[in-house]
């Protein structure tokens, strides 16, 4: 049985969209992703940084209270 000229053009465009929809949805999980990435590896820079600012001498405090010098 034949489609014809219009079934065909509608599940092309359905096909059309579904590829669309489903390239989209890729992109923007692989872009919050990277935005979630970036986000955590520059709050945990900060807090280090901060930690080792905030303690005398640059020294990290498990360190200036005993075990290692």
């Amino acid at each position: 049985m034949e489609f014809g000229r219009v079934g065909r053009n509608k599940i092309f465009k359905l096909n059309l969209v579904s590829y669309v929809q489903t390239e989209l949805s890729f992109a923007f999980d692989k872009i919050l992703s990277f935005a979630f990435d970036k986000i955590l590896s520059f709050a945990f820079d900060k807090i280090l940084s901060f930690a080792y600012m905030s303690s005398s001498l640059g020294k990290p405090r498990l360190l200036r209270r005993g075990g290692c010098h």
